[in-house]
């Protein structure tokens, strides 16, 4: 598992037989590599899903206890290192993915705009205070244009289907006076 891959590292041994002083004459006359794996063969580590057990074999019971502490403290070091990586990529990632999401809105909301712009029939209609309507300006502007009164008394509502459909239908009529 990944918490006995980082506790029997090279490196995390290592730092370990140097702050203990542990192994020295097998550092001296073999080099630090033999060591660190004659440490590995005095020491065994179980992992569980929720807890591990760290052994350590010596003769000296408090050298035994000052290294099965130092490993566990390390182990413990190790894992909080590993969650903290763990949790900048996953806010990195979430980053991306908000900036990606935002640039997607943007290029969508550009895309309506630009579709109703040419459109104005499907733009929806808005109640704004004073008693106008959103799409009034546009509607006023294209009775305008075609030589229609542009005022006159207010319409009850429709249901939206039909105001839609009958916007549909001004639009095509429009196409097909041009």
């Amino acid at each position: 598992s990944r918490l006995r891959e980082m506790l029997t590292s090279r490196t995390n041994l290592e730092t370990v037989i140097n702050e203990l002083g542990i192994y020295q004459n097998e550092v001296e006359n073999f080099g630090v590599i033999e060591a660190v794996e004659e440490f590995k063969q005095d020491m065994d580590i179980e992992v569980g899903e929720d807890s591990f057990a760290i052994t350590y074999e010596s003769d000296d019971p408090e050298r035994s206890y000052a290294v099965t502490k130092r490993l566990a403290e390390s182990l413990i070091e190790q894992a909080v290192k590993y969650r903290q990586q763990g949790a900048l990529s996953t806010q990195t990632f979430l980053k991306a993915q908000a900036a990606r999401t935002k640039k997607e809105l943007d290029d969508r909301e550009q895309a309506l705009a630009e579709f109703l712009a040419i459109h104005p029939e499907f733009a929806k209609d808005v109640l704004m205070p004073g008693g106008t309507t959103a799409g009034a300006s546009i509607r006023a502007m294209e009775l305008k244009n075609k030589g229609r009164p542009v005022a006159g008394p207010p319409q009850p509502r429709l249901p939206p289907a039909i105001e839609a459909l009958q916007r549909q239908r001004a639009r095509i009529t429009a196409r097909l006076e041009d």
